[in-house]
């Protein structure tokens, strides 16, 4: 073997073999193999950082639309008259909101019977506010029942 030594331990084992010009180093099958593990694992941490950035940006936009469709909740009937009927609009320029007043007479009609009294009006409120993300639709649909008192007698 010209120009290749072995190096040995003080102990007597060998320790690595050495090349023409003394320098030990990686194959490139190695470095091929660590470069392609390495590649494997950032791949994966970019995945996971990602989805992570995609979950948190979904949450803040769920999280707008609901307080969208609960401060429409808490302004029908006390701004203004409750009036039957819809309204659409367009808010912070990216959430479609559609507020539906329904008068709920079913309902009412149970409470007149029970009550000796004239009967509260009942009203559904439905509140949709959409949004689009990521090209995925998304929505948030919230629904509650007012109260109105009853039209003082004339």
């Amino acid at each position: 073997m010209t120009g290749h030594r072995r190096q040995r331990r003080r102990g007597g084992g060998d320790v690595a073999e050495i090349g023409r010009g003394g320098e030990a180093g990686f194959t490139l099958i190695e470095i091929i193999v660590a470069f392609t593990v390495t590649a494997l694992i950032l791949g994966g941490l970019y995945q996971l950082f990602s989805t992570g950035v995609r979950a948190g940006t979904d949450a803040a936009s769920y999280g707008e639309a609901v307080m969208i469709a609960e401060s429409t909740l808490d302004t029908l009937g006390i701004v203004g008259p409750l009036v039957p009927g819809e309204v659409r609009d367009v808010v912070g320029g990216r959430f479609a909101r559609l507020a539906i007043v329904r008068l709920r007479p079913d309902l009412a009609e149970r409470a007149a019977d029970n009550a000796a009294a004239a009967a509260p009006t009942l009203y559904q409120i439905d509140v949709e506010v959409t949004w689009t993300e990521a090209r995925r639709t998304r929505s948030v649909l919230l629904t509650t029942l007012r109260v109105m008192p009853p039209a003082p007698p004339s």
